[in-house]
């Protein structure tokens, strides 16, 4: 039961902790992505995204994300 009471109590504190943290205005945050289908006659797929968030407060943003992705056929043996 001790156990039980200590972890709800670092819980409920870590949470007062997290509030304590800055929001920034502006968060942007980029990737790629790679993905192989097949094995001989294999399609690879490179792409990337993009996500833009606004914060206007602590708890209120506007997100907006978007990705791009594309493939090339390789073929091997007769065409």
């Amino acid at each position: 039961m001790r156990k039980m009471i200590l972890m709800a109590a670092v819980i409920l504190l870590s949470a007062v902790v997290s509030r304590a943290q800055d929001t920034p205005a502006l968060e942007v945050s980029a990737g790629y992505s790679y993905v192989r289908f097949g094995v001989n006659n294999g399609v690879n797929q490179n792409g990337a995204s993009v996500s833009v968030t606004g914060n206007f407060n602590r708890w209120l943003g506007l997100v907006g994300d978007g990705g791009a992705s594309f493939g090339i056929v390789f073929r091997f043996g007769d065409h």
